[in-house]
């Protein structure tokens, strides 16, 4: 028993579990074993070629059915195989909702380009418009290839080799594994004799695949961190650190699934992003990643050097409206350490913001011995501002902090 590349794992940075990757999987398997099963087939009304998209028939339904029905079980376990390990990195990043409609449709858009060429073809040419059926093209997997590469090319993904009963482990690149289902691919299609159409048939998915890739990174539809192929291409790259997510991933310890401590791993790896960001002083992408991170992850909080970080970054920037509740959030978490945070958050909510009622309240509850003595002068002078602007105007209610 020798499989030289089965894909499992990936070290991409990705927001969604499989599921959408697991149910196309499990239906290209459903529909190859339905056309195996003649009896059931014919007590349904359906017979193979049924599932075939036909040149020159328009039937929607064939147009999907022609690139997921597999017509041999060798091509069922190249695109199964392929659709798993480039399906981890797209559907990582789109979730199902979005992964699973831009699937069936890359095998519409197919349908339709192939019929196009074949009528200009039968035009343009002597050869005869083909009406035969077409059956598991493997296009869309092609599509699903050229978005992993557009999105992580110098991304791994995790591979086993299987000879006899043991099972060996390494890392290839996703450009390199695109590589190998190139190379299978190629064999298949010359045991088949027909390498001309088959070879057409799957650059025309992987074209479909790049051109909607770099269209969601343009419109900034997806978040790759930086390390999509324009910014590796233009020497962009370094949001996030790779060697440090692959340290991460590969740790024996946190391969084995989700498991219960889900949640803690995912808010480890989103923290040691996060502090690259901080690094990298870029306090969007850090925001941007705090804000997505308590959304999914339950208990999220930044520890206080990280939240403090990531308020310098905002106030540097002058991006106020971001960063106040963020220190209002320091002023709950921290309170032994709320002096010199309640003096800057009141200096920006009276010079700033002109909200003096609540600098006011923010500065009448510094508590005892929580200012350096240096900074009792700045305390004194926000407080008399303070109160005398807000008596010239209308006096605002006061945070509960």
């Amino acid at each position: 028993m020798f499989f030289p590349c089965i894909p499992w794992n990936t070290d991409a940075p990705v927001d969604h579990r499989p599921y959408g990757t697991m149910a196309l999987v499990a239906l290209h398997s459903g529909l190859f074993f339905a056309r195996t099963i003649p009896a059931w087939l014919a007590s349904a009304g359906m017979v193979s070629e049924e599932l075939a998209f036909a040149i020159g028939v328009f039937n929607p339904f064939f147009w999907i059915t022609g690139d997921i029905a597999d017509g041999a079980w060798l091509r069922l376990l190249l695109d199964a195989l392929f659709l798993w390990g480039f399906g981890l990195i797209v559907e990582g990043k789109l979730g199902w909702y979005r992964f699973v409609p831009i699937y069936f449709l890359f095998a519409i858009a197919h349908a339709i380009a192939t019929e196009r060429l074949a009528i200009a073809l039968a035009h343009r040419t002597d050869l005869p418009l083909a009406l035969g059926g077409e059956l598991g093209s493997t296009a869309a997997v092609y599509a699903v290839a050229a978005m992993a590469f557009v999105w992580a090319p110098r991304n791994d993904v995790r591979c086993l080799a299987w000879i006899w009963f043991k099972g060996y482990g390494y890392a290839l690149p996703v450009p390199a594994l695109l590589f190998v289902l190139v190379l299978a691919d190629a064999g298949l299609a010359w045991m088949s004799g027909n390498v001309a159409a088959i070879a057409l048939s799957h650059a025309t998915g992987f074209v479909i695949g790049f051109v909607a890739a770099a269209v969601l990174l343009l419109l900034r539809g997806v978040n790759c961190q930086g390390w999509d192929l324009l910014s590796v291409v233009l020497g962009r790259t370094g949001d996030v650190d790779l060697e440090a997510m692959r340290g991460y991933q590969h740790r024996p310890d946190e391969q084995s699934g989700l498991g219960d401590d889900y949640f803690a791993r995912r808010h480890r790896a989103g923290l040691e992003i996060l502090r690259t960001h901080l690094a990298n002083r870029d306090a969007t992408a850090a925001l941007e990643l705090h804000h997505r991170m308590a959304a999914k992850i339950r208990d999220w909080q930044l520890p206080e050097a990280e939240l403090v970080g990531l308020i310098d970054l905002l106030n540097e920037r002058r991006s106020y409206p971001a960063s106040i509740p963020l220190m209002f959030e320091h002023l709950r978490r921290f309170p032994g350490h709320c002096g010199p945070m309640r003096l800057e958050l009141a200096a920006i909510l009276l010079h700033e913001e002109n909200r003096p009622g609540k600098a006011l309240g923010v500065l009448e509850r510094i508590p005892e011995g929580a200012l350096p003595e240096e900074l009792f002068a700045a305390r004194d002078e926000l407080l008399r501002e303070a109160n005398e602007r807000a008596v010239e105007g209308e006096i605002e209610l006061e945070d509960d902090v």
